[in-house]
């Protein structure tokens, strides 16, 4: 996939797909100390609740998201329109979803967000790429999805890419943000799904390694694919990391990670 540009977003007029920002605002609110009136305090916690069941319902994609929706799914997008079958990664959408989902969690203990943030974490972990991370998005549908390489091939014992698509992309916060969703569920179920844990520990493996040595006079990482050295040169690095410059685009947060795993 061709990098795009990095402030090039999705505007949706009548779709669905921003109501997960409203629902961490309630969560958040709902974090803050109780004086204000019980009843909008309930009203909150059920207007969370109604949200949270009607995406898991009716909007979700194998418990992943897209940018937009209208409100009978006669159009669907990401980036640009998607199949039913397709969820994006780069935020504002499954990871943050599922962060909300979280944060909801959070605040009020009811499992019903929980199982909405790991099922976001779930779609992550089947479309992480051997690479370690992810592209923009996931397509479920079985014949599109043998287009990327997988981590799930590799531990299979299908460890070439040949011509699949296996580029971890770092470009407006793609897999950082679905490392971070990752660490966030896999503390809630305090460590105990083993899936999820490994698709953490593979990403941050397979991040350290690939851009500790790719750093530039000014810690960013790549440009398209190349990295520009003091020199003004420019010299390749690993393929399989893609993006605009990021500026250490939140790599500073996962690096702040530490696992406690047992």
């Amino acid at each position: 996939m061709t990098s795009r540009g990095c402030d090039d977003r999705v505007d949706p007029d009548d779709g669905v797909g921003r109501v997960w920002g409203r629902v961490l605002l309630i969560a958040l609110l709902l974090n803050a100390p109780l004086k204000a009136d019980e009843n909008l305090h309930q009203s909150g916690i059920d207007a969370m609740v109604r949200a949270a069941r009607y995406f898991q319902t009716h909007v979700a994609a194998n418990g992943g998201y897209l940018w937009a929706y209208k409100t009978d799914f006669s159009m669907r997008e990401g980036e640009r329109s998607a199949a039913p079958t397709t969820i994006w990664v780069e935020p504002p959408v499954t990871p943050s979803v599922g962060m909300a989902f979280v944060a909801a969690y959070e605040a009020t203990g009811d499992t019903l967000f929980l199982n909405g943030a790991v099922g976001a974490a779930r779609a992550l972990v089947w479309g992480q790429l051997a690479s370690g991370g992810w592209d923009y998005r996931i397509d479920f549908d079985p014949g599109e999805s043998k287009r990327w390489h997988y981590r799930r091939d590799v531990e299979r014992g299908d460890a070439e890419t040949g011509e699949r698509r296996n580029r971890t992309t770092l470009d407006d916060d793609n897999t950082q943000s679905a490392l971070r969703l990752l660490m966030r569920v896999d503390k809630a179920l305090d460590f105990s799904d083993q899936d999820i844990g490994d698709a953490v520990q593979y990403g941050l493996d397979a991040l350290l390694k690939a851009v500790i040595d790719a750093l530039d006079e000014r810690g960013r990482w790549v440009e398209t694919g190349q990295l520009r050295n003091p020199e003004n040169r420019r010299e390749r690095i690993p393929a399989e990391i893609i993006s605009c410059r990021t500026f250490n685009r939140n790599l500073t947060l996962l690096a702040q990670y530490v696992r406690s795993r047992p």
